[in-house]
């Protein structure tokens, strides 16, 4: 076994230590490297594990980024060791404790990059149980902590909230507010990480799935047995605009296989837009979603044939942005506004700002506008536009 003593800050700065041996979390055990589930290099914490880092208290913004992977229950991370009122968000299955933080500030939450809406501590376990999951805490505040540690609970004055779990990465921004780069910094972790939003995708037991008849979970694989139409589907939080990667594995198929792959609603396909025939292999889709949705459904039709399902991998891998605001640069306030989505223009494409000539640009469709009521009834008006199109038929403004 290796324990850890110092977890080195990369931007050179303070670092996470804990000079107590029965005390450090383990970095190898048995001769082997821990990883998480996605296989990158982890910390194991054994529930009377801790690591400090003190300079991380007395911040009036402190925004954390962390990749975990645990089934505890109940726990909490960071804390402060010198008071027990001091901690961040706490997961307890079960629990309708509508207290889920105290002394924290006021953050948001967000898990795999979406924002949560957490109405007690039996939310925050359910959203990151079971898989590797990136949990940031936004806007919080340690201004009254004498002390931050990971691991322990007030020092361990209750040792039924400590972390038993994998911490792979941890990302702290003191006194800053990271929202700006919230998404890219989310993005790399995910990606580095391969943090699968879909929880066991690999069957080796049913788990978040919901398993209809004419499904059965064994073996590490989901099968159909071509009795009647049928679904296989889990919760999933997709966002409007974003864009996401489905892999998975199709075997054991008698005749071509035909699954419908959308929301459980039946009215969005994510694939296609209808039945997709698929014979033995691996298939791997990127589709972006047009409204938010909370569902990834496997259909499958009577006539589709005996097959079975593995390695279900999906992915975040952009984003949309859209334009509520177009600044008035000469400081008058004369802003060119538009509170409606639908006729909002976008400006971030699949996580990618969008450019003309290499600047950024923001895109209109259709139904998009902004509106200047500023510059209504001006008795003159001079207007200049940098504009690129391929429409036939239009005007502005």
């Amino acid at each position: 076994d290796v324990n850890v003593v110092n977890w080195y800050d990369q931007a050179g700065g303070e670092d996470f230590v804990n000079s107590t041996a029965g005390e450090q979390p383990r970095i190898v055990m048995g001769s082997e490297l821990v990883t998480d589930s996605g296989g990158k290099a982890s910390l194991y914490f054994d529930g009377g594990d801790t690591l400090q880092n003190s300079t991380l208290a007395g911040q009036n913004r402190l925004d954390i980024y962390a990749i975990q992977d645990t089934s505890d229950d109940p726990y909490l991370y960071p804390a402060d060791p010198t008071n027990g009122s001091n901690f961040a968000a706490v997961a307890d299955d079960g629990s309708g404790e509508s207290n889920i933080e105290d002394n924290f500030g006021t953050p948001s939450y967000y898990v795999n990059g979406a924002l949560q809406s957490f109405s007690d501590r039996d939310d925050v376990h359910d959203a990151l149980t079971g898989s590797t999951k990136l949990f940031s805490q936004h806007n919080a505040s340690t201004s009254s902590w004498g002390n931050l540690e990971v691991g322990h609970y007030g020092g361990s004055i209750n040792s039924t909230y400590n972390y038993t779990g994998k911490i792979s990465e941890m990302v702290f921004f003191p006194n800053m507010d990271s929202s700006p780069k919230r998404f890219p910094i989310e993005q790399n972790m995910l990606r580095h990480f391969d943090v699968n939003l879909v929880t066991n995708g690999t069957f080796d037991s049913t788990d978040n799935w919901t398993v209809q008849s004419h499904w059965s979970v064994s073996g590490g694989v989901a099968n159909y047995n071509d009795t009647g139409n049928s679904a296989l589907y889990q919760s999933v939080s997709f966002k409007q605009g974003s864009s996401y990667r489905l892999r998975f594995n199709i075997s054991n198929a008698s005749t071509t296989a035909r699954l419908w792959i959308g929301n459980l609603a039946g009215t969005n396909a994510y694939v296609g837009g209808g039945y997709q025939s698929l014979s033995n292999g691996s298939y791997d889709y990127t589709f972006t979603v047009s409204q938010d949705e909370s569902e990834l459904k496997f259909f499958a039709h009577t006539d589709g044939g005996t097959f079975s399902l593995d390695n279900v991998v999906l992915e975040q891998v952009g984003t949309a942005g859209y334009v509520t605001k177009l600044f008035d640069q000469s400081g008058n306030n004369s802003h060119a506004l538009q509170s409606t989505a639908a006729y909002q223009p976008q400006i971030v494409s699949g996580g990618d700002l969008i450019k003309s000539g290499g600047h950024p640009a923001w895109e209109h469709v259709t139904a998009s506008n902004m509106l200047m009521e500023g510059k209504i009834q001006a008795a003159h008006l001079d207007a200049w536009f940098v504009a690129e199109t391929n429409d036939n038929t239009y005007m502005y403004p």
